[in-house]
């Protein structure tokens, strides 16, 4: 048993895609993360009006804000829920302070990835995925909480009838404050070992990147992670009907861990389920935000991938699929303070700053850079 050490430099990554406007957000923000980050998020955002651009932000910044207060906490089941807890405060004082944004309904997937003292921790909310990969296997993989899985794990429908099923896009979970709690899975590991990889996305990479792609990827010896970073884009640029966001992290080295999990770590060792290659679907599917009839009690074939250690949500949530430091003089470096002329710069006010069609890549940064600032504007 190991804890890591050190990693390579990470490559994250965030893309518009075909969408009009980017849901996703990761954290740290592209091209800032280094080798001695050890905490990474990806959220992807529910599309339309529920605003999910600023639900995802103020996840991850938020999530970021929560661990940065406790450095020394152990990064387990209860700092996850703790976490959640912290995430929809946010949400409720966004809510109540930005009245004209209409922000209520919005919500966000999450996918999170600490690396500590004690191991590794992974946790999600939605389907967004992490992988840990190692010599062309996947040690483990989260468990999507969507309507889909649901029914495969409870054989009402099977893995193909799933690929391509009309509501493959609804999710049964997602934050969105605390008039609609939710929970998170959560897998400690402390199997960790040089060259592992792991690997965060949103569903957008995921229409165009299975499996078997993506290890026999990560197995390559020749190329770099920025290389291996830009075919996983390659591919989601020519398939993907979504944003597409995440993090690549390879592990350098690992030094041996004596101290064994406390209980309220769960850590165990499931194979991955391999589904078969999802067809995009060709226009998001329009659900409304209410309960859904949650399917009659099937008797299930194997333990769900991940158990939580507090009670799982029973109620199914349909949910439409997704259709920290001062920035400022990041985004000085980087030349992008000067945004659209009618845009807020200052900090004594501003507003949340929404994608333009035809905005260039380095608009689409300075854009990121702004909300930032307004995230820490509103919590400050």
């Amino acid at each position: 048993m190991n804890r890591v050490v050190s990693i390579y430099p990470p490559v994250g990554f965030t893309q518009q895609g075909r969408r009009d406007n980017n849901e996703d957000y990761i954290v740290p923000p592209v091209g800032r993360a280094t080798h001695h980050d050890r905490f990474f998020v990806v959220c992807d955002g529910v599309g339309g009006a529920q605003r999910g651009e600023v639900a995802s932000l103020i996840a991850g910044e938020s999530l970021q804000r929560f661990a940065k207060q406790r450095p020394n906490a152990p990064v387990d089941s209860s700092f996850v829920r703790e976490a959640l807890l912290y995430i929809e405060a946010a949400f409720d004082r966004a809510i109540a302070d930005e009245p004209e944004a209409n922000l209520a309904g919005m919500s966000t997937t999450m996918t999170m990835l600490s690396l500590h003292d004690r191991g590794v921790t992974i946790a999600h909310v939605g389907d967004s995925r992490v992988y840990h990969v190692r010599d062309n296997q996947v040690l483990h993989q989260t468990d999507d909480h969507s309507l889909v899985n649901e029914l495969v794990r409870t054989k009402q429908i099977t893995l193909e009838e799933a690929a391509n099923h009309p509501r493959r896009n609804v999710i049964t979970r997602a934050i969105q404050g605390s008039a609609n709690p939710t929970t998170a899975t959560v897998y400690v590991t402390q199997d960790v070992a040089p060259d592992d990889y792991f690997f965060l996305c949103t569903d957008g990479v995921l229409e165009c990147i299975d499996t078997t792609q993506l290890t026999d990827l990560l197995a390559d010896t020749v190329h770099s992670d920025q290389d291996k970073v830009k075919s996983i884009l390659a591919c989601c640029a020519d398939g993907s009907r979504d944003n597409y966001s995440g993090y690549l992290i390879r592990v350098a080295d690992v030094a041996p861990l004596t101290t064994p999990l406390i209980p309220d770590d769960e850590a165990p060792m499931v194979a991955p389920v391999v589904a078969p290659t999802v067809q995009p679907m060709a226009e998001p599917v329009a659900v409304p935000m209410t309960m859904a009839v949650e399917p009659e009690p099937v008797d299930v074939a194997a333990p769900a991938p991940v158990a939580t250690s507090w009670p799982v949500q029973s109620d199914i949530h349909e949910l439409v699929d997704h259709a920290s430091e001062p920035v400022v003089e990041y985004a000085a470096a980087n030349g992008e303070t000067n945004g659209p002329e009618n845009a807020t710069t200052d900090d004594s006010g501003g507003s949340f700053q929404l994608l333009a069609e035809g905005d260039s890549e380095a608009d689409e940064r300075w854009r990121q850079a702004e909300n930032r600032n307004w995230f820490r504007r509103l919590f400050s």
